[in-house]
């Protein structure tokens, strides 16, 4: 297309990386690749990463032709991008159309992804996160998006401040700070997104943790664990009884645990339950690693379904997310 301006050389670039210079369509790999916009450029009029893929001629053309759909199309960079990706739980499959550890990938096009990135002789940083499209969110959705770059931009900012206070110690491995994030919920008035940080600086292993962030949409502002419930006291205690039980449910998955430390860790303190998202279902509650396990077990959810805290759920829950006396 002439008026169609090129795709800039470090983004083509990223694209072939990511499929190791192939067909993105695994069953394929052909050497002889395109670089393919899955929404068409007469559409979103900008080259985006997210938006594309490498193709063979033959592929391509089968895309054009609407043979392999858009959906297909994801799926495919969806795979190339997992191992890269922190997993993501899916709780409720039969709502999806994504496997698990693809809950970043937008099968509704309602957001897009973006990176905040920062590279200099000692550090390493790639933080990702949403950005939403108007057609949920309304007159609304700048706002959220600047709260959610601030957000992204406050935490790196807290992790330059604590490498810098770090003794300089010679090695040729940088500091590093990456992350990943799915969104829990997207309605008009709730928006939660969950996201998993990782980071490397020094020592024998890294750290991760969980960065939830559950915004009311008008007025804009961030939510609590308090702020879920008209009586946080009754329901910290309801929320906490219930992981806990969960937690020290015998698993085949995993030793039994720490009876002690579980109750410590899940115990209905506010800063137990500070790692929360909001989804259509139920509260999603990440402990992070050493909270209620070794490192070795790294984080655990428990999924607490809102029928267990119904007695205790504010009005604005089960006006805005269950829909009840709406």
């Amino acid at each position: 297309m002439p008026d169609r301006p090129a795709i800039p050389a470090d983004l083509r670039r990223r694209v072939l990386l990511e499929a190791g210079h192939r067909c993105a369509i695994h069953t394929c790999r052909h050497v002889d690749v395109d670089v393919h916009h899955i929404v068409p450029w007469a559409r979103e009029r900008e080259h985006r990463f997210e938006n594309l893929i490498a193709l063979c001629p033959n592929c391509h053309r089968r895309a054009d032709a609407g043979d392999i759909d858009r959906q297909s199309l994801r799926l495919y960079k969806a795979r190339l991008a997992a191992p890269f990706h922190f997993e993501e739980t899916n709780f409720y499959p039969a709502e999806s159309v994504l496997p698990a550890g693809f809950a970043w990938v937008d099968p509704s096009e309602q957001w897009s992804t973006r990176e905040l990135v920062k590279e200099e002789s000692k550090l390493e940083a790639g933080l990702e996160y949403p950005q939403f499209r108007g057609r949920t969110l309304g007159a609304a959705t700048a706002n959220v998006n600047r709260h959610i770059r601030e957000r992204i931009e406050a935490t790196l900012s807290r992790f330059l401040a604590d490498i810098a206070d770090l003794p300089d110690v010679q090695t040729s491995i940088p500091h590093q700070l990456h992350s990943s994030f799915s969104v829990a919920l997207l309605r008009s008035s709730v928006v939660s997104v969950r996201f998993t940080m990782a980071a490397y600086s020094g020592g024998a292993h890294g750290s991760h943790w969980t960065e939830p962030l559950n915004l009311l949409v008008t007025p804009l502002r961030e939510l609590g664990i308090a702020d879920i419930f008209q009586d946080p006291t009754a329901g910290l205690t309801a929320l906490s009884a219930y992981a806990i039980d969960q937690l020290l449910a015998p698993s085949q998955d995993r030793p039994l645990r720490m009876e002690a430390l579980v109750r410590r860790g899940a115990g209905p303190d506010p800063r137990n339950y500070c790692a929360f998202n909001l989804t259509s279902r139920g509260v999603l509650v990440t402990f992070d690693e050493y909270q209620v396990g070794c490192y070795a077990e790294g984080p655990s959810e428990v999924h607490v379904p809102y029928h267990v805290l119904s007695h205790s759920l504010s009005p604005f829950l089960t006006t805005e997310i269950l829909g009840e006396g709406a």
